[in-house]
């Protein structure tokens, strides 16, 4: 189970001039009266999401340094190399890590190189009773990452609440040689950077729909355009199976944002990918320029939605988001809000509040589902921020 980590101080991540509908509008009662944000209960997580089993990671593997796969490597040409890898010991690599990481800088990720390139380890080893040879994906961080590490956990737990457990890793967050260390499973297929240079991976349209909004609107993830964090796996011999990885910039703050080196944002701006930045570039370019716009971004899910409707944008303006998962999200915000105070994503303030990004577009949800009880939500709205 995850530590509470400790409070930064109280920011807030959406500027109240960018607003297009008030926050006195949308909730009177955040101001007039504090939220009670406890911390979040890991017991009924396991209880509930993992039926009590724990999460299992070998206490002994061999590991190879990661290399990013080229789009149309096939999973056996994968595995091929990663086998000739050169490998080292748990033991072996906590004694070489520590000096290693020194020199280790997060580099700006591309077609080419991902993000955590010189910290990206695969780990193998054998399963306990079938001996069936497994691969897991070891990333690496810095002390002063360790928000980023924690991020990541996060994200599992979060999407877990939102009944979309199945399309995210089950992840841990573990030492080794001093440096903390995020653990999956390493899983087969294709990431997003398929679709840019094969151009089509047929996935239902909602399923579609409702990971956008949940990982890109609702937790504002940073890396929105980054292709290579969305994976088309193959899970129960099923393929294309939708899959999350790399979650760690999910709802970023002032705060958070101050610390990335190849940032250009400006403080006192709205946050890329959140709520005020979604209102702000709507009013600015218009909101059906900026819709088409991020149609035709780097974003994987967004990708593959205009691949599969031959970019016909009045057919994608007007998909619709599943009813279910906005009630879901809309009643399981007291387990979000939770999870963001015990992983220290937000200062306790701003979560009383109701100010940090997710609870501003949760408002707007609820809002919208009032106000509307017979209309769906679509792609428009969550890509533009306009919810009226």
């Amino acid at each position: 189970t995850a530590a509470a980590a400790a409070a930064a101080r109280p920011v807030s991540t959406h500027s109240k001039e960018l607003n297009i509908t008030s926050n006195k509008q949308l909730g009177q009662t955040r101001r007039d009266r504090l939220r009670r944000v406890a911390f979040y209960d890991f017991y009924r997580f396991q209880k509930i999401h993992l039926q009590n089993k724990p999460l299992r990671w070998p206490s002994e593997m061999e590991v190879c340094p990661f290399v990013r796969p080229e789009p149309d490597d096939t999973d056996e040409q994968v595995l091929e190399m990663q086998l000739q890898q050169p490998k080292q010991t748990l033991e072996e690599l906590r004694e070489f890590l520590p000096a290693h990481m020194q020199g280790v800088a997060e580099n700006p990720p591309d077609a080419e190189r991902t993000k955590h390139a010189d910290s990206l380890y695969v780990g193998f080893a054998r399963h306990p009773v079938t001996h069936k040879l497994e691969r897991y994906l070891l990333k690496f961080f810095q002390p002063d990452q360790l928000r980023n590490a924690r991020r990541e956990v996060l994200f599992s737990y979060l999407m877990m609440e939102l009944t979309l457990g199945d399309h995210v890793p089950k992840i841990g967050l573990n030492k080794v040689g001093g440096l903390e260390c995020v653990i999956r499973r390493f899983y087969t297929g294709k990431d997003g950077r398929f679709l840019l240079e094969e151009g089509h991976i047929a996935l239902d349209f909602s399923l579609l729909v409702k990971n956008y909004a949940m990982r890109y609107v609702l937790f504002g993830d940073l890396d929105l355009n980054n292709p290579g964090n969305i994976l088309f796996s193959r899970r129960a011999k099923v393929y294309p199976y939708l899959m999350h990885i790399d979650g760690e910039e999910i709802m970023p703050t002032s705060d958070s944002m101050r610390n990335l080196a190849d940032s250009s944002w400006t403080p006192g701006s709205p946050i890329p990918g959140s709520l005020g930045w979604r209102e702000n570039l709507s009013r600015t370019l218009g909101p059906d320029e900026f819709f088409e716009k991020q149609l035709h971004s780097g974003n994987a899910l967004l990708s593959c939605l205009r691949t599969t409707h031959n970019n016909n944008v009045a057919l994608l303006r007007n998909l619709p988001l599943d009813p279910a998962i906005v009630r879901r999200a809309i009643e399981a915000r007291p387990y979000l809000e939770q999870l963001s105070r015990s992983f220290g994503t937000h200062p306790l303030p701003v979560l009383e509040q109701g100010l940090a990004d997710f609870q501003l577009v949760l408002d707007k949800w609820a809002h919208f589902v009032a106000k509307n009880p017979n209309k769906l939500m679509t792609l428009y709205n969550l890509c533009t921020g306009l919810y009226d």
